[in-house]
C-alpha cells in the first residue's frame, strides 16, 4: 500500500475547516464569546495559529515552553508572544497544575529537602504541595478551548481533530450524506447541551448517591439530547441499583424509556409487587424489543407467589438439533463444522455476516437519509438515531418503497460496487463474501428475505446479532442455517429466537451439537 505524506500543516487546515464550517453554518447560535474567539482566532498569524491547535492537541491545558518543539513553527516565542496578546494563552498556571509537569527527578533536583524519594507519585505531589508555595519555572495555560464548535460540528466531546486524519489517510471513509440540518437549532438547545456535558463531567459513579442528593432532572425537548439523558439516566439509576440504593434509582429511571426492566426489579427488591406487576403488563402491551417481553413473561411467572393472579410459564422453544461426530482438528468448532458440511454443498461460516450485509446494501438509502437530526459532521458510520424507536417512522416512506421491489443480486451488486469500502454499521467490507450473498438471494424465498428484513427492522441493535454460524448451500438445491454448539456451549436466547423465526417463516435452521471423535 502506498503510504500518505500529510502536509506539515494538516492539522491547522483540519481546524480551520472546523471552525469555519460550525461559524457559516451555526452563526446564529453562536454565543457572544465563541464568536470573539473565532474573529481573534482569524487575526492571528499563520504560525501562531498552527501552535495553538497543537496545544489543543495535546493532553492537559498546561504545556512548558522548553519542552515544546514542533519543526515546521519557526520562532515559538514570537508566536507566545502573539497568543498572550490575543488572551489565547496565560502564564498563571497554579502550582498544583505545575507540578504534574515535572517528572520525580526533577522535582527532587528543585526541591531536595522535601522531596521523599520512597512516595508513590499522587502521595509526592501531595507532600510537596503542603511545603512549596510554587515552582521556579514559567508554564503556559490554554484559555480558548472551541469545546462549543466541537460540540456542533461533531455532535459530542470525544470526537475530536483525529477523524479527519484517519479520513485523509483513507483508514475510513464515509459516504456523502446531507448535513443541512443541524441538531441544535438554538441558543437555549446549546446552553441545554452544554449543561448536560457539565453534569457529565461532574458525575462520579463511585459516588453516585452523594451525586444524587444535589441532582436536579436535566429536561430537553431537543431530540438528540432527549436520547442522551435517557442513557445517561438509566446508567446513574443502575449505579444507584448496584449499589442497593432503590427508591432512588426508582425515582431516576423514571425518566428513562429503556428502564422496564430494571424498574421491574428494583420494584420487586423493594416488595411492591403489585406495582411490579403492573409494570410488568405495561411491557408486555408495549414492549421495546424481544428481551424485554420476554422478561416481563418470566418474571410475572417468577413472582406468581406474590400476586393474586397466577401467571403461566412461557416455554422457550425448542429448535430441531443433531449430532455431529468431528475429527478432533486445530480449528475452531464452527471451521470444522463448516468444511463438513461443503462436502454436500458450498457452505461458509458467516454468522450474521450474510444477513447484516444484504440489509445494508439494500437500505443503503434509508441508513443514509437525510433526516433532521441524523447527521452532524462528515464522519459518521451511522446515523443518529439508527437504533432510536422513531428510526423506522422517520423513514416509513424509503421503507415501503424498498419493501415493494424484487431483492435480486442485480440490484444489491450495483450497491456493493458503488459504495465499496464506504464505513456502513451493517456492511463489514473486510469480512463478506459475494458468492454468499449472491446465493442466499437466488435461494431464499422473496417472502423470506422480506420477513428477515422486518424482523430486522424491528430492533437493529439487537436484532443484527444471534444469526446461525454457518450458511449452507445443499448441492439438491435450497438454503439451510446452521448453529454449531462445541460441548458444554449453550444456545443464546437471542440465538433461539432467530431459530424461532426461521421454523415460522419455513426457512430450514438447526442445531448441530459437535462431539468430538
Amino acid at each position: 500500500m502506498q503510504s500518505i505524506q500529510l502536509p506539515d500543516f494538516y492539522y491547522l487546515d483540519n481546524f480551520t475547516q472546523l471552525i469555519t464550517y460550525v461559524f457559516d453554518n451555526h452563526k446564529s447560535i453562536l454565543r457572544p464569546q465563541d464568536l470573539d474567539d473565532y474573529n481573534n482566532f482569524s487575526l492571528l498569524s499563520p504560525n501562531s495559529k498552527a501552535l495553538y491547535v497543537r496545544f489543543l492537541m495535546r493532553k492537559g491545558t498546561c504545556f512548558r515552553p522548553n519542552k515544546i518543539s514542533y519543526s515546521e513553527i519557526p520562532n515559538l516565542n514570537d508566536c507566545l508572544k502573539e497568543l498572550e496578546l490575543f488572551a489565547f494563552i496565560s502564564w498563571d498556571a497554579t502550582v498544583t497544575e505545575k507540578i504534574k509537569l515535572f517528572s520525580k527527578t526533577e522535582l527532587s533536583t528543585l526541591f531536595p529537602e522535601e522531596f521523599d524519594s520512597k512516595l508513590a507519585r499522587v502521595d509526592l505531589e501531595k507532600a510537596l504541595l503542603l511545603t512549596i508555595s510554587d515552582i521556579p519555572e514559567k508554564v503556559l495555560k490554554i484559555q480558548k478551548d472551541f469545546k462549543v464548535f466541537s460540540l456542533l460540528y461533531f455532535g459530542n466531546f470525544h470526537q475530536d481533530l483525529s477523524e479527519f486524519i484517519l479520513n485523509d489517510l483513507g483508514i475510513y471513509q464515509y459516504e456523502k450524506y446531507d448535513l443541512s440540518h443541524g441538531f441544535i437549532n438554538s441558543i437555549q438547545e446549546l446552553e441545554e447541551f452544554l449543561n448536560f456535558y457539565a453534569t457529565l463531567s461532574d458525575y462520579d459513579r463511585d459516588h453516585a448517591l452523594e451525586f444524587f442528593n444535589n441532582y436536579v432532572i436535566i429536561k430537553s425537548t431537543n431530540t438528540v439530547l432527549k436520547r442522551r439523558l435517557d442513557k445517561f439516566h438509566f446508567s446513574f439509576a443502575r449505579q444507584l441499583e448496584r449499589h442497593k440504593h432503590f427508591e432512588q434509582a426508582l425515582k431516576i429511571y423514571r425518566f428513562s424509556i429503556r428502564s422496564g426492566e430494571r424498574q421491574a426489579r428494583v420494584l420487586a427488591a423493594l416488595k411492591k409487587y403489585d406495582q411490579m406487576e403492573s409494570k410488568c403488563l405495561q411491557i408486555l402491551r408495549s414492549p421495546q424489543n424481544d428481551q424485554e417481553k420476554e422478561f416481563a413473561q418470566f418474571f410475572l411467572f417468577k413472582n406468581s407467589k406474590f400476586l393474586s393472579k397466577t401467571y403461566q410459564k412461557v416455554e422457550n422453544y425448542i429448535p430441531p438439533t443433531e449430532l455431529l461426530e468431528l475429527d478432533k482438528t486445530e480449528l475452531s468448532v464452527e471451521r470444522a463444522a463448516c468444511e463438513y458440511y461443503t462436502q454436500f454443498g458450498h457452505c461458509y461460516y458467516a454468522e450474521n455476516l450474510w444477513a447484516n450485509a444484504l440489509f445494508g446494501l439494500f437500505f443503503w438509502p434509508v441508513i443514509f437519509a437525510n433526516v433532521p437530526g441524523a447527521f452532524s459532521h462528515p464522519f459518521q458510520h451511522r446515523p443518529h438515531d439508527l437504533y432510536e424507536s422513531d428510526f423506522c417512522e422517520n423513514r416509513k416512506v424509503m421503507i415501503s418503497e424498498i419493501m415493494g421491489k424484487p431483492f435480486t443480486w442485480a440490484q444489491a451488486e450495483k450497491v456493493y460496487e458503488s459504495k465499496f469500502g464506504l464505513s456502513n454499521p451493517f456492511v463489514n467490507w473486510s469480512a463478506i463474501n459475494k458468492d454468499y450473498l449472491s446465493l442466499a438471494l437466488e435461494n431464499f424465498e422473496q417472502y423470506q428475505i422480506k420477513s428477515i428484513f422486518i424482523e430486522l427492522l424491528k430492533d437493529l441493535r439487537n436484532k443484527k446479532k444471534g444469526f446461525p454460524d454457518l450458511i449452507h448451500f445443499p448441492h439438491q438445491g435450497g438454503v439451510e442455517l446452521i448453529e454449531i454448539k462445541a460441548p458444554g456451549d449453550r444456545l443464546q436466547k437471542h440465538q433461539n429466537t432467530w431459530l424461532n423465526f426461521f421454523e415460522d417463516k419455513k426457512i430450514k435452521a438447526r442445531v448441530a451439537n459437535v462431539r468430538w471423535k
